[in-house]
C-alpha cells in the first residue's frame, strides 16, 4: 500500500472521529470506502426481537433501491454475511460467509451482485449496548491484506463516533442478544465449572432442561459450544465470574 493512501486514511479517520451527526459521518466513511473500490458502506446493530431491522441500521449510504428492497424482503434473515458475523472473531469478506448455492442466501447476494455488490467486507464489533456491523459493499478484486487492516481501522473509528453520537438511542446488550434469565443463570454456573448434571441439580431441573437452555443461548449467541457461549456472554457483560 501506498504512503499516501496510508496518509489519506489516517485524515479520513480524523474527519470521521469529529463528524457531528450520524448522516456527516457516514458520508465520510462513504468517501474513505471508495479509496478502497467500494461504492456503499452501512453501520448496523445485530436485530432485536421487538424492533424493526430498518430502525437498528445506525446509519448506511447504500443505493436506495436496495436498502428498500432489503428491508421489504426481511433479508436479514436469510443474509449469510450477517449469519457469518454472528461467529467471526475477525474482519472477513464476503466470500468468506458460506452458503449453498440453491438458498435463499444465494438470493440474497445474487441480488446484492444485481445492485452492483458482488463483492464486499464485513468488521464486526461489539459496543457496550451490544454487536454492531460495519459492512462495505462493491465490486473490486480481492483487498490486500494491508487494506483489510486500514478498513478495520476506519470502521472501528465509525463505530466508536457512532455509538458516542447515538448514545442512549440503541438498545443494551442484554436486551439485543435476549437471552432469558434462566439462560443467562445456566450459563453463570457454566462458567464456573459445573457440569450438565450438577446445574440441574443446583437449581433443582433435569439435565435435559439444562442442556436445552444452553443450546437455547448458543443458537442466540451465534455459537457452536458452550465454552463459546460462556466466552461471548462474559464479553458482553452478560455474565461475570464469581470473585
Amino acid at each position: 500500500m501506498s504512503a499516501s493512501k496510508i496518509n489519506s486514511t489516517f485524515d479520513w479517520i480524523e474527519r470521521i472521529d469529529t463528524a457531528q451527526t450520524p448522516g456527516e459521518l457516514i458520508a465520510e466513511l462513504a468517501k474513505a470506502a471508495a479509496q478502497f473500490g467500494f461504492d456503499a458502506v452501512a453501520i448496523a446493530a445485530f436485530p432485536h426481537p421487538d424492533i424493526p431491522f430498518e430502525q437498528r441500521v445506525l446509519a448506511h449510504h447504500w443505493p436506495n433501491g436496495w436498502f428498500e428492497h432489503y428491508m421489504s424482503q426481511n433479508y436479514i434473515e436469510a443474509d449469510p454475511v450477517f449469519r457469518h458475523s454472528k461467529t467471526a472473531l475477525r474482519p472477513f469478506e464476503w466470500s468468506e460467509a458460506r452458503y449453498e448455492k440453491k438458498s435463499k442466501f444465494a438470493q440474497v447476494m445474487n441480488e446484492a451482485a444485481e445492485f452492483g455488490f458482488s463483492t464486499g467486507f464485513c468488521v464486526p464489533t461489539l459496543t457496550p449496548s451490544g454487536p454492531v456491523n460495519v459492512a462495505f459493499g462493491g465490486s473490486r478484486s480481492e483487498l490486500s491484506r494491508e487494506e483489510k487492516g486500514m478498513l478495520h481501522l476506519l470502521a472501528n473509528y465509525a463505530q466508536y463516533r457512532i455509538t458516542e453520537l447515538l448514545a442512549g438511542k440503541i438498545k443494551s446488550v442484554a436486551e439485543v442478544l435476549h437471552l432469558s434469565p434462566r439462560e443467562r443463570e445456566v450459563l453463570q454456573w457454566c462458567a464456573e465449572g459445573k457440569t450438565s448434571e450438577g446445574i440441574a441439580e443446583a437449581l433443582g431441573i433435569s439435565t435435559h432442561t439444562v442442556l436445552t437452555h444452553i443450546g437455547g443461548a448458543c443458537r442466540k449467541l451465534g455459537t457452536r459450544s458452550r465454552t463459546a457461549a460462556v466466552a461471548k456472554a462474559m464479553n458482553a457483560g452478560l455474565i461475570k465470574l464469581a470473585p
